[in-house]
This record gives structure tokens, C-alpha cells and sequence, in this order.
């Protein structure tokens, strides 16, 4: 199975209403459609703690809303996506780069227990306002030495996974060790894989339990427009790994810039809010050139992810 994923988010204080008003839900819904996607991982709150949805827990704990947009970008997606019979997963991550008035109102770092209880409140939030309309979560910045190197970790990440599912007990999710494959925490239905190109080769559906999948982009960067892979190279890649059950989700470019890399120049390429055509027309012509089922909105998608 494959799905759809879209690192869009504020990246300024300032630029919290406009980015989230920016997003255009029934085109990103119509491009997923027409590119087969099974679910889209939607970025909800990133490490710079700007979001994509109101949070009113968030607003007390720092104390104004400056950080959370009116708009309610991730509940107008649902309702996009749901009438195309794709599930939403959403995307949130525990490091913390929010500046220091933000990072010390939410409990510091590095890491505490009053950290994690506040952001795990944040969460639950949102968990419980959106239900099952979530089928499950991504929880990025989990890799950190911070998290990985901690006595409390298993801990912490139970009480993350428990806020995530308090709204839908049958919600997935995956909590990531970053740029690797495999079952980081006994709390991660399927694996968070980060990586950077198409080399992880699954032996089959499972991996310590849980669902094997990996997380890739199609463009220079997460979040960037372009083709870094040919038609033949991803088509390849993409049968291998369904046709062994493993899961695949392919990020892809929403804010209309080009960029090479982490450290690369990022150089506008189009209109913001929606996802880069050309990498639409890619996946498309992958999925028909190699057969790849697309799933019928009568037939599940299969639990994990």
C-alpha cells in the first residue's frame, strides 16, 4: 500500500493565519485521489511548536494563541479525504525549538516528566476533538539523544501513544528513531523509517511485530517540489516493497519551492498550498505502468498504517 505525506507548516509566528489559510484542502484531496493514495500523514505541529489547528491547552500553557491558527486546516482535510475514501494520519513531533519563553512554559529541555505530561495534554486534545477521524499518528523528534538515551524513555512514549489514541483507541502509531527501519518502541504499530533513498528491503509485512514502512521524498527535500527518482527507479521500488506487504509513504512537495538537500537553496517553484503537479503525474503513471492497486473506497485500507 502506498499513501501521501506533506511536511507544510508555519515556519514564523507572523505567518501562523496565512500558511494555514493558505492550504487548499479539496485540491490536496483531489491530487491524492488521482494519485492512488491510501491515507496522507498530515504535518500538524512540527518541532518549532506553530500549527495547523486551534489547540486551546497549548494557549494556556504559553499563554496566548499566537502559535495556533484559528482555521481548523486538519478537520477541513479530514472531510476532503474522507469523501475520497482516504484515511488521515497526522503528523507531531516531541523535540522542542519554540524559543526559550515557549520551551520553558511547556516544561524545558532537555526532556522532563512535566514536558512530556504537558505535551502529551496537547495531544490529547486534539486526539479526543478529532476521534476517529484520525486513523493514527507520526511522532517525529522521538530519535533525539534526549528521548533515545533516557532511563524514562518507554515511559514517555507510553504516555505520548496514550494521548494520541485517547480519541481513538484504534488509532496506529509510529514513533520514530529517524533516519532507520525498525520497531523503536513496544508502543509503534508500524515503523517510523526515515530515509533518504529507496535501499530498505523488506523481508516481509512484519518487523518485530509491527507493520514494516518506510517514510521517504520525492523531491530534493521533505516538503520540496521535483523528481529525484526516475519513473523506473520508483516503479521498481514500489513493487518490491508492496508486493512483500510492506507499506510505503512518499513525501511530497506543498510549498512551492525546489530545494536540494538540508542545506540547500530553496528557490520558488510554484503556488504554495498544494501539492507539486509533477510529482502527482509521476506517482500516476508509476501506479499504471507497474499495475499497482489503487484501493477501492468500498475495500479497508489495512490497519497498519
Amino acid at each position: 500500500m502506498v499513501g501521501l505525506s506533506t511536511h507544510y507548516f508555519p515556519l514564523t509566528v507572523a505567518s501562523v493565519e496565512s500558511v494555514a489559510d493558505a492550504f487548499d484542502v479539496q485540491r490536496v484531496a483531489n491530487q491524492a485521489t488521482e494519485a492512488g493514495a491510501a491515507w496522507f500523514v498530515f504535518t500538524l505541529q512540527h518541532q518549532n511548536w506553530l500549527m495547523m489547528a486551534p489547540n486551546g491547552t497549548f494557549d494556556r500553557f504559553v499563554g496566548h494563541g499566537d502559535r495556533t491558527p484559528e482555521r481548523d486546516v486538519t478537520l477541513e482535510l479530514f472531510r476532503a479525504l474522507d469523501a475520497k475514501g482516504i484515511k488521515l494520519l497526522l503528523y507531531v513531533n516531541l523535540y522542542m525549538s519554540a524559543g526559550p519563553a515557549v520551551t520553558q512554559a511547556m516544561g524545558g529541555w532537555p526532556p522532563s516528566d512535566q514536558l512530556v505530561d504537558r505535551m502529551a495534554a496537547v495531544y490529547r486534545e486534539f486526539s479526543i476533538r478529532y476521534g476517529d477521524k484520525v486513523a493514527g499518528w507520526w511522532v517525529d523528534g522521538a530519535g533525539m539523544p534526549h528521548y533515545r538515551n533516557s532511563p524514562h524513555r518507554e515511559r514517555w512514549f507510553a504516555k505520548i501513544a496514550g494521548a494520541l489514541r485517547a480519541g481513538n483507541p484504534n488509532a496506529v502509531v509510529a514513533i520514530s528513531p529517524a533516519l532507520e527501519v525498525g520497531r523503536y518502541s513496544v508502543d509503534s504499530d508500524f515503523t517510523a523509517g526515515e530515509s533518504n533513498d529507496l535501499k530498505p528491503i523488506p523481508a516481509g509485512r512484519w518487523l518485530d511485530g509491527a507493520q514494516w514502512h518506510l517514510w521517504t521524498y520525492l523531491g530534493g527535500w521533505w516538503g520540496s517540489n521535483g523528481k529525484r527518482f526516475s519513473d523506473q527507479e520508483l516503479g521498481k521500488y514500489l513493487v518490491l516493497v508492496t508486493s512483500r506487504g510492506g507499506a510505503i509513504t512518499l513525501d511530497v512537495g506543498t510549498w512551492g519551492v525546489v530545494r536540494d538537500g538540508l542545506k540547500g537553496d530553496t528557490v520558488a517553484a510554484s503556488e504554495g498550498g498544494r501539492i507539486d503537479p509533477e510529482q502527482i503525474a509521476q506517482i500516476k503513471r508509476v501506479r499504471e505502468q507497474h499495475r499497482l492497486r489503487s484501493p477501492s473506497l468500498s475495500e479497508p485500507v489495512p490497519a497498519c498504517p
